[in-house]
């Protein structure tokens, strides 16, 4: 880049003429070039995935610089080094330094560009059913569909992305346990997969998904009867054989009888 003085200068001094006398000046083209101040490159990262686009917290460590036309970028992370090729960061804190050198040779200040690199995932988040009410603690059959979620580390959010096939983007744990409930306030039976997402302050997230049945409804009642009443009267509920038969009850029921008055062991029914 170059300013140019005044572009003609005359080539003979003015004289003095007799008077009446015509006289005549001749111009050439004369340029003049003054160095002018090299500005340093803009460089900013490509990328700042952090939770804020200005944090200088990122996964991505490539660097965008803008620089004047047909000038060579160098970069330096050692005083004095300088190289063409962009260096490759390291996990953490990273200075680079930024200089452009132009067609004429002028070498620009350097740009400093600090930022934080972070290409470590955070661990899953931890999903569980509050309260496993099945038969077994762990068969993810419930009649209670709160979630449970494992606190993140400090720096970390848990955001719930999906329930079944319906895309939530990224909401709160209260705003899932709303859809499972229904208008009145219960719990909606059905089979449910539910996913959520850890993100760190750079941008890495790591996924999860829980998978659960509700069901809220209650059995119907069973009919108990003695097996045999061998009483006078079939009815009389007089009997020498103490066999009770139970029906009534839905597949993968438990049934609970009483022994002397308490309750006794539970039995499951397949029937």
């Amino acid at each position: 880049m170059a300013t140019r003085s005044p572009p003609y200068r005359p080539t003979s001094s003015p004289k003095r003429f007799p008077s009446g006398q015509k006289t005549r000046l001749s111009f050439e083209a004369l340029e003049v070039r003054h160095p002018l101040t090299l500005l340093a490159p803009l460089a900013t990262l490509a990328n700042d995935t952090g939770s804020s686009h200005t944090d200088s917290i990122t996964s991505d460590g490539r660097l965008i610089v803008t620089a004047a036309k047909g000038a060579v970028v160098e970069f330096s992370v050692q005083p004095g080094e300088w190289v063409a090729a962009q260096p490759t960061p390291k996990e953490g804190l990273n200075t680079i330094l930024v200089r452009q050198t132009d067609t004429a040779g002028h070498i620009s200040p350097s740009r400093r560009v600090l930022f934080s690199l972070d290409t470590i995932f955070p661990s899953a988040p931890a999903l569980a059913l509050r309260t496993d009410s099945g038969l077994s603690a762990a068969d993810a059959l419930t009649n209670n569909g709160t979630i449970a979620v494992g606190n993140p580390l400090p720096g970390e959010s848990i955001s719930f992305r999906y329930v079944n096939d319906t895309i939530l983007g990224n909401v709160s744990r209260a705003r899932v346990q709303a859809l499972l409930h229904t208008k009145a306030g219960g719990w909606k039976n059905g089979d449910y997969r539910v996913g959520a997402t850890t993100y760190d302050t750079a941008g890495n997230s790591a996924d999860a998904e829980l998978r659960f049945t509700i069901d809220a409804t209650p059995p119907a009642i069973p009919s108990v009867r003695l097996t045999h009443d061998t009483g006078r009267s079939s009815v009389d509920r007089l009997t020498s054989d103490g066999q009770i038969e139970i029906t009534n009850t839905e597949s993968g029921a438990c049934r609970v009888c009483p022994a002397a008055g308490n309750l006794g062991s539970a039995v499951p029914h397949t029937a």
